[in-house]
């Protein structure tokens, strides 16, 4: 009975002396601090490429689609019946989506408001440097600069310059794909 007895009290005491102990903090190392940093860093970088390589490959399932209209991007108009030819290969701006498939679009030189299917519509080319808004294909709704022009084959390479993708170059964007940006001029006081 006496070695139950004294097993309790000796564990008793065991527990007691180690929380009593001080702990001795030794001074931070500058060699695991910076190695944690470097992780970390790694970690973050890493995160940041496997989104974007997840964004690519849900736009690639999702590249084209059928009705590419936006707001905010410069058209010609290609239907000879739009306000009695008034508005034929005219440019205008799409102000407003209607529906699935048809625009309002408000003319450029005349400020006339019409309603006009896609069917009847075709992107526009600025010069070089110039802005669009890409509208079909990967890199859909990203707004970039142009920064070359091949006639031969109808496309352009062009670069984002906004978002997290700015700066990265996309070579050979079909002219179908893409259309000026419209930047509403500025007031003259």
């Amino acid at each position: 009975t006496n070695k139950a007895s004294t097993a309790p009290h000796s564990s008793a005491f065991v527990l007691q002396s180690t929380t009593n102990k001080k702990r001795t903090q030794r001074p931070p190392d500058s060699n695991v601090f910076e190695e944690k940093q470097k992780k970390k860093a790694k970690f973050n970088v890493s995160n940041v490429k496997l989104l974007m390589e997840q964004e690519k490959a849900h736009r690639m399932r999702t590249a084209r689609v059928d009705t590419w209209l936006t707001k905010r991007i410069i058209v010609k108009i290609l239907d000879k019946q739009v306000a009695q030819g008034e508005c034929y290969k005219r440019k205008g701006y799409v102000k407003k989506i209607i529906g699935k498939d048809t625009a309002k679009i408000k003319m450029i030189k005349s400020g006339l408001v019409v309603e006009v299917p896609q069917k009847h519509l075709e992107t526009v080319i600025p010069k070089i440097g110039g802005k669009v808004k890409v509208v079909n294909g990967v890199y859909r709704k990203e707004l970039c600069a142009v920064v070359g022009v091949d006639l031969d084959k109808m496309n352009a390479d062009l670069q984002i310059v906004e978002g997290i993708r700015a700066g990265e170059k996309i070579a050979g964007i079909g002219f179908d794909d893409f259309s000026k940006l419209y930047i509403k001029p500025a007031k003259i006081r």
